[in-house]
């Protein structure tokens, strides 16, 4: 193991000495102030099993000696300038368990090759140019890119997201998102975020909770999908704004309340709405009373981090997110404790971790610089 990371290397390039150490398993760079292009000789290591090379100032594309670092399970060059596309070797690295390229430059698709990687669990991609599909993951971050058109199940029919858990896809620009037949829980309120979506299909899950009141802030969109899932409470009435939805499904959850109403409510079927024993008002028959208790007010559930819509307890993997200690690797327990449904409140602390680290990380280079 070598861990230089986190020092002040006045600006030189990566000595090329350290490729001298054939049986080297773990090499951490990270922050050091080296500089040039990405350092591929480093793809002689061939034993290497974890690879930090993160926040300095290096440039270029990945090298493809890097190919040959088949036994790595971690690999970490984020902040690093890298530019071009990701290439479609990254299938070469088998063992990969955690493969962080985010605050980059990387464009183009992500490789379908991608999806053979078996034992891939976590993702960073967010704060680059990249656009196209999406591969099978546990934890995906994907904020800031250029993503767009739809999201969906691969044409094989298979599922395409069955061990998902952490989706971040804030500020892209999809129009259609299919993750039906999975195994979600919540849904976060931030997806009340992608104003251009037209048609959300999260049917068939294990979601939970409440439907958050920030759907009604996605005013272009034609279809929505939330049925044959474990919903609770009531409709939000700003669904009823939604004035270019055409089909409208909530039914086999456990909704109570009376049904919304508006223009394009009125034209959904009896059948959007069954399943749910307590529900009322048109257009079923089922006509309510009086309210014992009024319905709580609205919120649109944008800014709320304490919201517990969500993501739901009851995981049993392990979430992990980087830039807590030092720029290691935490990784934090769910499973067999009491979570709340605050996953998607971890999210949003994991990614201001990282942004915070990245920051000062920017700020020690500069001081070093003067």
């Amino acid at each position: 193991m070598l861990n230089l990371d986190d020092n002040n290397f006045n600006h030189s390039q990566m000595p090329t000495a350290i490729s001298n150490f054939p049986m080297l398993m773990s090499l951490n760079i990270a922050a050091s102030s080296f500089f040039g292009e990405i350092p591929a000789i480093l793809g002689k290591l061939r034993q290497l099993t974890h690879l930090d090379i993160s926040n300095n100032n290096f440039h270029g594309p990945i090298p493809d000696s890097y190919a040959n670092l088949t036994q790595l399970q971690t690999l970490r060059i984020s902040g690093c300038n890298l530019v071009g596309p990701i290439p479609s070797w990254i299938s070469n690295l088998t063992s990969l368990v955690y493969l962080d390229l985010a605050f980059n430059k990387l464009d183009g698709s992500i490789p379908t090759s991608v999806s053979s990687l078996k034992d891939l669990r976590i993702l960073y991609l967010q704060n680059n140019l990249l656009n196209g599909n999406l591969p099978q993951l546990k934890i995906l971050a994907i904020r800031y890119n250029g993503f767009h058109d739809v999201i969906g199940k691969p044409e094989n029919g298979n599922i395409g997201f069955p061990d998902l858990r952490i989706l971040d896809l804030s500020y892209n620009n999809f129009t259609a998102i299919d993750l039906s037949n999975n195994k979600f829980e919540g849904i976060d309120p931030l997806v009340g975020k992608l104003k251009g979506l037209r048609s959300l299909n999260i049917s068939h899950n294990m979601i939970s909770g409440s439907i958050p009141s920030s759907l009604g802030n996605l005013t272009l969109l034609e279809s929505l999908d939330l049925s044959d899932n474990k919903l609770s409470g009531y409709i939000p009435q700003q669904l009823a704004q939604l004035t270019f939805l055409s089909k409208f499904n909530v039914s086999h959850n456990n909704l109570t309340g009376s049904i919304p109403q508006g223009p394009q409510v009125k034209t959904f079927d009896i059948t959007s709405y069954e399943g749910n024993l307590g529900l009322c008002g048109a257009p079923l028959l089922i006509k309510c009373g009086k309210p014992k208790t009024p319905q709580p007010p609205d919120s649109t559930g944008e800014d709320d981090d304490s919201s517990d819509t969500g993501f739901v307890s009851g995981l049993d993997w392990i979430f992990v997110v980087s830039g807590f200690v030092g720029g290691s690797v935490v990784g934090v327990v769910l499973s067999d404790i009491f979570v709340t449904r605050k996953l998607a409140w971890l999210i949003k602390i994991a990614v201001k971790m990282r942004l915070m680290k990245q920051k000062r990380e920017t700020g020690r280079r500069r001081n070093r610089i003067r």
